[in-house]
């Protein structure tokens, strides 16, 4: 990763679900679960996709503390979309390995705006209109159907999922309805790592 040193032991326990007294580290719907019961958090670390508005920056300033750090994992939108189609030929040519990279590149593609977002359902459907043989596709992409079940994941979801830039995305944490500072951009090394940047919020005083 490219990072400076601020805030790096932080970083160091991401991948830990777990909190203290002041540290408090894991997916979002637990950490807004626990949150709202501790207040006075000063370290506050998150994994998010899609996009959840202002009512996130807003219920986080709530109980975080003057000066703590929250640490987002952010899906953004790509600077230049990308067409489905061409994303399922290359998957089915075996130019994509990673499944869950070829998944969230898929739904992103289906977005016209971050104001409407994506249904779901809508990627499901063209997943199971493209790849109608799983089974086939299987054998031909070299991929397990057990593995091939993930491409489910979107089937009948009644979710929508707003994907935005990164630009979009600090704006709402420290425009003029946030109350963060951008401390450090993390840009992870492995493939696609620019779209999934760690960025490092301080709240201000």
């Amino acid at each position: 990763m490219k990072h400076h040193n601020i805030s790096a032991p932080y970083i160091h326990h991401w991948n830990t679900a777990s909190f203290n007294d002041n540290i408090l580290i894991g997916i979002l719907s637990l950490v807004i679960l626990w949150a709202t019961i501790l207040h006075g958090i000063a370290v506050l670390a998150i994994c998010i996709s899609g996009f959840l508005g202002l009512f996130l920056a807003w219920i986080i300033r709530k109980f975080i503390s003057p000066c703590g750090i929250v640490i987002f994992r952010i899906f953004v939108f790509p600077p230049i979309p990308e067409s489905p189609f061409t994303l399922a030929r290359e998957f089915m040519e075996g130019k994509i390995f990673n499944l869950n990279l070829f998944r969230l590149r898929l739904a992103m593609s289906f977005q016209n705006n971050s104001t409407r977002g994506v249904e779901l359902i809508k990627v499901g459907e063209f997943i199971d209109e493209f790849f109608p043989d799983l089974e086939g596709l299987a054998k031909k992409v070299g991929w397990s159907l057990a593995d091939l079940d993930l491409l489910k994941i979107y089937r009948n979801s009644k979710n929508r999922y707003h994907f935005l830039t990164l630009e979009e995305s600090l704006n709402l944490f420290c425009g003029s309805t946030g109350n963060f500072e951008v401390k450090n951009l993390y840009f992870p090394t492995y493939e696609w790592g620019d779209r999934f940047p760690i960025v490092v919020f301080q709240r201000r005083l």
